[in-house]
């Protein structure tokens, strides 16, 4: 007979009732605020709440670009948490810009690359990094770049050796405390969202939210499922649902969080998105995010939003090929999504 342990937890996923799924027979308004609810819950929001600390703003140099200038800053979200960030501001003469919030998927040099820094170039894999922020600010946007937990500057090695994912020492520590990495870096980005006031040139009424690939793709989307001020969420190459991603192929544990499926799929999220706007954006060849998910999830997606009486603020692009950045489209998917 063959043993395989795997097809058990697919048996028990199968027969799983997920509590908070989305159907068309629940009381919309109330099964949303059961949503809201669970998502915190996953995310385990009320801890990492209760360990803020009056959210301190530092900064630490400002340095002038041809088309933009640089300020480079520090906010603490927890106690001792400290989130290195770059805010770009363009320079086209213009008393306020929206706020492109660019959070960069795994590689080493994370917000540097997100602001076209290749310091160590010959390490990428797949390409176009380093554009994200860079084209932000060439279409009018102040990008902020936000640095991921266990990634870039706050990638930590374990004290016995090195974990072979960059973040994969920081999430097994957080799942240790009964969290889960996920959690932490949206709560992290929505506190550096609550200092951006302190820049008059950032239009705050006109925030997005654009994450590529895994670690930022995903982060993007449940930050705008947590943070109303995200007027429009991008995700590139970060979402599809959990049964047919991350419970299927090994990816970076920083993707998993502890019970989430007992609770709700990524689709059913978009309850909490559909008020406002969102882009989806995949790849036709991403192996570990198949496409035909990703469709299924987005027909879903196009009903909730329309329950909502919001139908036309949601749009889905696949690029033809493998998994890559490719700020063309995304910025033709937010122009169009902008003129509605």
């Amino acid at each position: 007979m063959e043993i395989n342990i795997d097809k058990y937890h697919d048996l028990i996923l199968s027969r799983q009732k997920r509590k908070v799924e989305y159907s068309a027979d629940k009381d919309f308004n109330q099964w949303k605020i059961d949503l809201k609810d669970a998502f915190n819950l996953v995310l385990k929001i009320d801890d990492i709440k209760s360990h803020l600390n009056g959210n301190r703003y530092i900064f630490e140099y400002e340095q002038e670009f041809e088309n933009f200038t640089l300020i480079r800053f520090i906010v603490e979200t927890e106690i001792d948490s400290f989130i290195p960030c770059h805010l770009l501001i363009p320079k086209q003469q213009k008393e306020k810009y929206p706020l492109a919030i660019t959070l960069q998927g795994h590689d080493n040099d994370h917000i540097y690359s997100a602001k076209g820094d290749m310091i160590k170039p010959e390490e990428y894999s797949y390409s176009p990094y380093g554009e994200l922020a860079l084209a932000c600010v060439e279409r009018g946007y102040a990008a902020l770049c936000v640095e991921m937990r266990g990634m870039g500057e706050l990638h930590r090695p374990s004290r016995r050796g090195r974990a072979k994912v960059r973040c994969g020492f920081a999430s097994f520590q957080s799942m240790l405390l009964g969290r889960c990495l996920s959690g932490e870096r949206v709560w992290d980005v929505s506190k550096v969202i609550d200092v951006m006031d302190r820049f008059p040139q950032v239009d705050l009424d006109n925030i997005i939210a654009i994450g590529h690939s895994s670690g930022a793709g995903n982060i993007a989307y449940y930050l705008g499922a947590f943070d109303e001020r995200i007027k429009l969420t991008v995700s590139s190459s970060g979402f599809c649902n959990y049964k047919d991603s991350i419970f299927d192929s090994w990816q970076c544990l920083c993707n998993y969080i502890p019970d989430v499926v007992n609770w709700f799929e990524m689709d059913d999220l978009v309850g909490l998105i559909a008020d406002r706007k969102l882009l989806i954006v995949t790849s036709s060849e991403d192996e570990r995010l198949p496409v035909e998910s990703v469709k299924k999830s987005f027909t879903k997606i196009e009903e909730i939003f329309a329950k909502n009486n919001n139908a036309s603020a949601c749009k889905l692009i696949v690029n033809d090929g493998e998994r890559k950045l490719n700020v063309d489209s995304i910025f033709a998917g937010i122009e169009e999504l902008n003129k509605k």
